[in-house]
């Protein structure tokens, strides 16, 4: 017994250098149920501030008024509405600026995609709505980000290339070398794509090269299709979040989206705190 115990300790990381034993993580567990149970305490008196009952009765002091008025139900409600005006009504909610010259297209570009995803392919009003009342109440919301994905097969033509030396296109190649260096958007776009492979094998073997494109070869590579994306928040505080980290890599704007949303509110109610 005490054998196969041990195999199934060594089997929980193998990878890690340091794997933690069921002991390790039992002990963990242990020590955060005093912070956790706090916190939970704390919810359940904002729960009982925000669904006042009326004050049971009193026989001595029979005079006494038992009403309760619902001061912090009335502020919550005059909260939420002013705190989702901003991200319900304004239509261009993110502004990306450039850091050099050379990021000014990629800005505009992004700055459309997450307008546009917060626009259209979010069902922004309830999530907002849901989204600020969980959190001006409970002081806590986690942001659940996910994408189903599937993955195929695509066929693509890549071009095959010829080789030989050309001196008499050194000027040329420099040129078009330097435009590669300080314009990387415009050298793309605007260049034929037999000149790209020029200037690229020019610099890799360090002489004047022109490249003729023989013809194509078909190649099959696997691809990611985006089936369906949902964006929503959890409402167990305790929970943590969740982000498939295969999916960051190609979606990594919404995930921007939903982490300015939530900067968003906050510092907006420290500024109507203030």
């Amino acid at each position: 017994m005490e054998q196969q115990t041990e195999t199934l300790v060594l089997k929980l990381q193998p990878e890690w250098p340091k794997e933690p034993s069921v002991l390790d993580l039992k002990k963990d567990f242990e020590e955060c149920q005093s912070d956790h149970s706090a916190y939970i305490a704390r919810l359940d008196q904002w729960e009982t501030a925000f669904n006042i009952k009326p004050l049971p009765e009193n026989k001595d002091k029979k005079a006494q008024s038992r009403i309760s008025p619902k001061l912090v139900r009335k502020q919550y409600e005059w909260r939420c509405a002013s705190l989702s005006e901003p991200f319900l009504a304004t239509k261009e909610l993110f502004k990306v600026k450039p850091v050099t010259h050379e990021d000014v297209e990629r800005a505009k570009q992004n700055e459309l995609i997450l307008n546009y995803q917060f626009e259209c392919k979010i069902n922004k009003i309830p999530f907002i709505d849901k989204l600020i009342r969980k959190c001006a109440k409970e002081g806590t919301a986690v942001v659940r980000v996910g994408w189903l994905l599937e993955e195929v097969e695509v066929e693509k033509e890549i071009p095959q290339w010829s080789y030989v030396s050309a001196p008499e296109m050194v000027e040329d190649l420099n040129q078009y070398a330097e435009m590669m260096q300080s314009e990387p958007d415009t050298f793309a776009n605007m260049v034929a794509p037999d000149m790209q492979e020029s200037v690229r094998a020019s610099m890799q073997m360090q002489q004047p090269i022109r490249a003729t494109q023989t013809g194509t070869r078909v190649v099959k590579r696997c691809s990611l299709k985006l089936i369906s994306q949902h964006l929503k928040y959890a409402t167990d505080v305790t929970c943590m979040l969740i982000l498939p980290v295969r999916v960051i890599l190609i979606k990594l704007s919404l995930l921007f989206t939903a982490l300015c949303l939530v900067w968003l509110i906050l510092k907006l109610m420290v500024d109507i705190k203030t």
